[in-house]
């Protein structure tokens, strides 16, 4: 162990959009390999502002050894990557180098552990001639290693699969036999099975002789393999757009039983909108993926793949987006603000905030252009956007709106677009390092004399004003139903709320059974920029009477639902998520597959029964069937959790938990809980009073020390720690944040703080 290796090859690659072989070489009698000069090629966009940086892999291969790689790396030459201090900031110190900056990356090439299996079809004969491609690679053990999956596992996969065939990819012999003989020990292994007869198949398994039971809810098989191909039959799908019926060029069709296991299918539609597919009987997730630049959105419907006939048609209807035109801009000067990214949150402000993408399909971080403007297609539907998902130019900050715990309820409708505007300052003293370093480079000159009352032309003051008096005086004043309700939905909100609600409104007097304009303005009246302001019974009347029009709409039910809940009517809110389970709702006018929507209704439902009903127990049960429809959606793990906590199901909790910080590894809410429980738990077994400290800490920091649950559970990770003077301080500390009326949290920390002074760490019932 430790000795150098000669004669390994090693390799060097780049691991942007499009992988490229940067180097190879082979290691000396010392085992050491080198690479000078290598030129690491460094993705630029057209527009917008973006971060300069280059991703690269290391990796290689030894005679009669596992392969061995390093995660990925990145060399950043972007000044912003860089704190005051000259450093790198945290972020990116794990992964990061700066130019210049020396890089050492050892390999370690350990004894192979290989991956060996039979292959039959399903009636047990042995199939040949089938291809099994090592596709992810990922430690079982993942301490000291790098923390973000992405950068950990064998990214680089896919090109050294071309530069080293024999460490990674296989072909069953006559007998349905295959071995990869070069597969490090305790790893989480990928593989993907192709074959011109069969199903395609994806599978996961482990090099260990104690592998996990699953991962990440797809199961581990044990080793050796016999994996069962399937026959098939032919899928031919006609692809077009759902509101025109016209064919989809172009849309990448996938057909799946799960994500990362199990039988799969997947082609890219013609000119004339088909693609075959070829699947066996059952049950698949049958998604549709639209080409970057299209205003439709990621499409899930269900396919059933009957016994027979041979070939079975199969038709997939692609939703309208609705397109938000995100505008960041300089509250002083009234330009557009390059470089500005946005969030959105589908649950509450309370959680489930991720990064708004160009469009539904590819992840892309975007941020707006040079004239500050985004332009992203999104799924319709109502929920809270913001500005600063990624920090925010260096010297700006956000000041409309003020509040940016909340941002902007919109209300987006399918095949329409809805234009935002936020609005950012310049700090005083803080331009931006760009700003400031073409200032350095700039001769002194003389500043002109300020303009005279007289210099300014009285015309341009007003030129925006005439403009829209102008716009206003040529359109046709509306004379319909339809006329008020599109004029209605083209408002822009806050601004033009009670315009937005004067339009729906007189859109329902002309026509009393206009089902959009009732739901329109029941969207209006609960999404008031004022949280005060919202009008949750006239939301409720208005959605009330839209399901005497249509009693099976699943929004106008899942809505009410919402809104019963803020009039804290939580057994009427209950009864309408209740109902949405029934099998006549329609989800028809909801982009995206039923499983989903269903899926967040068990959610809410849940939520609704662990925060008004504390019945953590049927909780539980909705939150399992959620993730049961839709193991991706988000917040579920982190309220399960809480849910098991307080059923004394502590092991499940951690469980949960440690999924939950995963995902969000910095949420506060989900720190504060999980802190909470390694600091107060009754069973030793999952107390950890230093962790306790470091995760209450974490989320205290995010607030600045001023929610009293947060500084209550820092007070009793300190306790549990032993450090009770520290506790009493921040004990009496979330006692000064309480507001007057929470007499019932008063008493509780009154009482564990009695037990800090005595010395004694609080322990829950």
């Amino acid at each position: 162990a430790g000795k150098p290796i000669e004669g390994a090859t090693i390799f060097l690659i780049a691991t942007n959009v499009v992988q490229q072989t940067l180097g190879e070489t082979k290691t000396g009698r010392d085992g050491r390999y080198e690479f000078r000069d290598a030129k690491l090629p460094i993705p630029m966009r057209a527009k917008g502002d973006f971060y300069k940086q280059g991703n690269f892999l290391v990796f290689g291969k030894a005679p009669g050894r596992a392969f061995s790689w390093r995660g990925m790396k990145s060399l950043c030459i972007d000044s912003r990557f860089v704190g005051a201090d000259g450093k790198l900031d945290a972020h990116q110190r794990e992964t990061g180098y700066l130019p210049g900056e020396k890089i050492e990356l050892d390999l370690t090439f350990a004894a192979a552990r290989p991956v060996t299996g039979r292959i039959v079809d399903e009636q047990g004969r042995p199939v040949s001639k089938v291809a099994i491609d090592l596709g992810n690679c990922d430690f079982l053990n993942t301490a000291g290693k790098e923390s973000h999956q992405n950068y950990r596992e064998f990214w680089g996969i896919n090109q050294a699969s071309e530069l080293m065939p024999e460490q990674l990819a296989a072909v069953s012999d006559a007998e349905g036999k295959f071995q990869l003989l070069h597969v490090p020990p305790e790893m989480l292994v990928w593989l993907m099975l192709e074959h011109a007869d069969y199903a395609s198949a994806t599978l996961y398994t482990a090099t260990s002789d104690s592998p996990p039971a699953e991962h990440d809810g797809h199961p581990v098989e044990k080793l050796p393999l016999t994996i069962k191909l399937r026959s098939v039959r032919t899928i031919p799908v006609d692809v077009t757009f759902f509101d025109t019926g016209t064919p989809a060029a172009g849309v990448s069709v996938s057909a799946y039983e799960k994500r990362a296991s199990g039988t799969y299918a997947h082609g890219k539609s013609d000119e004339s909108g088909r693609v075959t597919l070829m699947l066996p009987p059952g049950r698949y997730k049958f998604q549709g993926d639209p080409p970057q630049d299209s205003d439709y959105i990621r499409t899930l419907q269900e396919l059933v793949v009957e016994e027979t006939p041979a070939s079975q048609a199969a038709a997939l209807k692609l939703d309208s987006g609705c397109v938000i035109l995100f505008k960041a801009i300089d509250a002083d000067t009234g330009k557009g603000v390059p470089g500005v990214s946005f969030w959105y949150e589908m649950d509450s402000p309370k959680g489930g905030r991720t990064g708004v993408q160009a469009n539904t399909t590819y992840i892309s971080h975007p941020k707006t252009n040079n004239k500050g403007e985004l332009r992203a297609v999104v799924i319709p539907g109502k929920r809270n956007y913001g500005v600063g998902w990624s920090p925010l130019p260096e010297g700006f900050r956000v000041v409309d709106p003020a509040d940016q715990t909340k941002g902007r309820e919109l209300t987006c409708a399918a095949g329409k677009q809805v234009v935002v505007e936020f609005q950012v300052r310049g700090v005083p003293g803080a331009a931006p390092k760009a700003e400031k370093a073409k200032e350095a480079a700039k001769p002194v000159e003389k500043k002109p004399d300020a303009a005279k009352p007289e210099d300014v032309n009285p015309k341009e003051a007003t030129a925006k004003e005439a403009a829209k008096e102008e716009k206003k005086n040529t359109e046709a004043p509306p004379t319909t139903a339809a006329d008020y309700y599109n004029r209605g939905m083209a408002r822009k909100l806050p601004q033009e709320y009670n315009e937005a609600l004067a339009d729906f409104t007189k859109a329902i007097e002309l026509d009393q059974g206009f089902v959009d304009a009732y739901f329109s303005r029941s969207s209006v009246y609960a999404s008031d920029a004022d949280s005060e302001k919202r009008d949750h019974v006239k939301a409720i009347a208005d959605l009330s009477k839209m399901l005497d029009l249509e009693p099976q709409r699943f929004s106008a039910r899942f809505n009410r639902a919402l809104s019963y809940e803020s009039e804290q009517e939580y057994d009427k809110a209950i009864a309408d998520y209740s109902r949405v389970f029934e099998k006549d709702t329609d989800f028809s006018r909801s982009a995206g597959s039923s499983d989903l929507y269903l899926a967040m209704t068990y959610h809410y439902r849940g939520r609704a029964y662990q925060w008004h009903k504390h019945d953590y127990a049927k909780a539980v049960a909705d939150f399992t069937e959620a993730l049961r429809l839709d193991p991706k959606i988000e917040m579920v793990h982190y309220r399960r959790g809480n849910a098991y906590h307080e059923l004394k199901e502590y092991a499940k909790a951690e469980e949960d938990y440690a999924i939950a910080l995963k995902s969000r590894p910095d949420y506060p809410n989900l720190l504060v809980s999980i802190a909470w429980q390694l600091a107060t738990c009754p069973d030793a077994r999952f107390r950890d009073g230093k962790k306790a400290m470091e995760l209450a800490t974490k989320a205290n920091e995010e607030f600045k020390w001023k929610l009293p649950e947060h500084v209550d559970a820092l007070a009793a990770a300190y306790a549990e720690n032993g450090q009770f003077a520290e506790a009493v301080k921040w004990e009496k500390k979330a006692m000064e944040l309480l507001e007057k009326g929470q007499t019932d949290s008063r008493k509780k920390m009154q009482s564990r703080l009695e037990l800090y002074r005595e010395a004694r760490p609080f322990r829950e019932e």
